[in-house]
């Protein structure tokens, strides 16, 4: 009998085994009910999709379309209108419009001129979508153009702003509106009809009546092919309308000015809401249409879209699906035996895998990454955490004896601290009683008892970074009467890491190191420098001096020691148990690392987190 009839023989007498609780007959439901529930509600789902999906769908994506052309628009404008209002405030600019221009102009009024057109002409080039500048003042009668020049108002053919500025400016300092141009010959000597879109500003800005206008003047041709490019579905028709109801840009040049209910695919438009979309019936065409109020200015965005070029892929779609719909009962039923055909065997090898697996170790390795599948990924998987598991304990283990090691010394160091300074301070009285006063040992004896009741009553391994430097201090002083006019100690620490959190001791075994190994030995007077910043999530320390130092074998054995999981019994606190007492409480990216030159120095780093409490 081959493998293949033994697995095949297997696997039905599983099934009869367990019957509905085999993976076949689980299957098989599952699979029957995915493919029966969407059968028996498909017509109706089609309809609705038809119906009711489809136009929530195009809905959402034309209003979301809509609010990126408005947000685009938004900023155009925004941007046009700080543009008018740095060109109102320029100094010549309100010369030239609150002045009268002499009949015959000087040096300083055509210099001024000049200068104003060559300003509003670098200005008009920065903005592909502005054909022009003016700016008008009713003092002189004049106005200077970004493509004109400077000339009188009545010598220039474009005066259809004039008489909307004349009753607009009493009212307001700042509005839109948009017009059209005929017979403009700019480039060339054809005639034809522009359409501007003109941004009006007064000025002056601060004080006075208003005496002049700045007008930009966009082009709505270019206006237009910008918001194409904004949303690339040409089939959208975007309309802007300003507070008073008037379509002031639009495709179709012929609705420009018109009031919105004038237009029959603006049906159903309403300027109250902020935002809303609508489907509308207009000569029985559907359309979406969806509306944004401007959140600069007091315009608002529609955006109207016909839902008949969906109709034939909604079509499509239709046939699509019912074709789908029976190709997916053949293959759901075909699935459900494979499935539980391939299932059955791999399953049973990896509960074998779970109950014995120092039966598979080394399996892994045989495991051909490119025939892998699911079992031999998941048996994989199963055995590196088996022998991840088995890491981990040995780890945890040695960190065990390692802990227990630190324990030990720090047992070892323990002393009582109240009969320590209780006595220094009987000392200190005897002292000063036989030298009938204060003097430079009874200063050293308090300085040592000060000392001893930081490093020995906190009750914590963790103490602010202000403690350990008043703990260091201290250290020097003693030191200091020790060694007259050994060494002279510069800090230089950021007063800004004083309320946060450092282990305690870390700074004296440091200083004690540059003594006694860097200046002690060094012939003439030494400098220890301290200091301390923060970076970013770290505090740096660095204690540095410039006696004998070290050899490079030295310091290469120091830092490779420092890197692992060491613990040096010496008679004092070292820097390797400085190291690994920082390493144990925050972890291996923190530390001690050592600098050295033969008789240069020695320069100690160290790294601990920038904490302020230990969770």
């Amino acid at each position: 009998m081959t493998d293949k009839m033994k697995n095949r023989l297997g696997i039905w007498q599983y099934i009869k085994s367990y019957r509905f609780n085999s993976i076949f007959i689980k299957n098989l439901f599952m699979i029957i009910l995915i493919v029966i529930i969407p059968l028996a509600g498909m017509s109706m789902a089609v309809y609705r999709y038809s119906n009711n999906v489809m136009g929530e769908e195009v809905r959402d994506a034309n209003r979301y379309a809509l609010y990126r052309v408005r947000d685009m628009v938004d900023m155009l404008v925004r941007g046009i209108d700080e543009m008018a209002i740095k060109i109102a405030s320029d100094t010549d600019i309100n010369d030239f419009i609150n002045n009268p221009r002499p009949g015959i102009p000087d040096y300083i009024t055509i210099k001024r001129e000049i200068d104003i057109f060559n300003n509003i002409s670098i200005t008009n080039t920065i903005s592909a979508y502005i054909h022009s500048i003016y700016v008008y003042s009713e003092a002189s009668g004049y106005l200077i153009s970004s493509w004109k020049g400077i000339r009188k108002l009545e010598w220039f053919n474009d005066i259809g702003w004039y008489d909307e500025y004349m009753d607009k400016k009493s009212r307001s300092s700042c509005w839109t509106s948009a017009r059209m141009i005929e017979n403009e010959k700019i480039y060339s000597s054809t005639n034809y009809t522009k359409y501007f879109l003109s941004v009006y500003r007064t000025a002056p800005l601060i004080y006075g009546d208003a005496s002049g206008v700045i007008v930009i003047n966009i082009d709505s041709n270019k206006l237009g092919q910008w918001v194409n490019d904004i949303d690339s579905r040409s089939f959208e028709d975007i309309f802007i309308i300003d507070g008073d109801g008037r379509v002031i840009f639009n495709d179709n040049q012929d609705l420009i000015n018109k009031k919105y209910e004038e237009v029959d695919l603006l049906e159903g438009v309403s300027m109250e809401d902020d935002s809303h979309s609508v489907i509308s019936n207009v000569k029985g065409v559907r359309n979406v249409l969806s509306s944004a109020k401007s959140k600069y200015n007091g315009w608002r965005f529609v955006s109207a879209i016909s839902l008949y070029k969906y109709q034939e892929k909604l079509e499509a779609l239709k046939n699509n699906m019912m074709v789908l719909i029976f190709i997916s009962v053949v293959i759901s039923i075909v699935f459900a035996f494979l499935t539980s055909v391939r299932v059955y065997e791999p399953i049973r090898n990896i509960i074998s895998l779970v109950d014995n697996p120092t039966d598979w170790i080394g399996a892994e390795k045989m495991i051909d990454k490119k025939s892998i599948d699911e079992f031999r990924l998941i048996a994989s998987n199963i055995i590196n955490t088996y022998n991840q598991k088995n890491k981990t304990e040995e780890e945890l283990a040695k960190r065990i004896v390692l802990l227990k090691k630190a324990q030990t010394i720090a047992l070892q160091s323990q002393i009582n601290p109240h009969f320590l300074y209780n006595s220094l301070d009987t000392i200190n009285w005897k002292v000063m009683e036989m030298a009938g006063r204060n003097n430079q040992a009874s200063e050293i004896i308090l300085a040592l008892s000060e000392l001893l009741r930081i490093s020995l009553e906190t009750s914590t391994n963790l103490v602010d970074i202000a403690m350990e430097i008043k703990h260091a201090e201290l250290y020097l002083e003693i030191q200091r009467a020790r060694y007259k006019n050994k060494f002279d100690v510069v800090w230089d620490i950021d007063l800004s890491i004083m309320d946060y959190k450092i282990i305690k001791l870390t700074l004296q075994p440091l200083l004690e190191n540059a003594i006694y190994h860097g200046i002690k030995p060094k012939k003439e007077k030494g400098v220890i420098s301290i200091s301390g910043q923060l970076q970013e999530n770290s505090i740096a320390f660095q204690v540095a001096d410039d006696g004998t130092g070290m050899l490079d074998t030295e310091v290469l054995v120091l830092n490779s020691e420092m890197s692992k999981d060491y613990i040096k019994e010496d008679e004092h606190i070292g820097l390797r148990n400085v190291n690994q007492r920082i390493k144990l409480t925050f972890g291996e990216n923190y530390g001690l690392t050592v600098k050295s030159e033969t008789k240069k120095g020695t320069v100690i780093h160290v790294l601990i987190p920038a904490v302020k409490q230990m969770g």
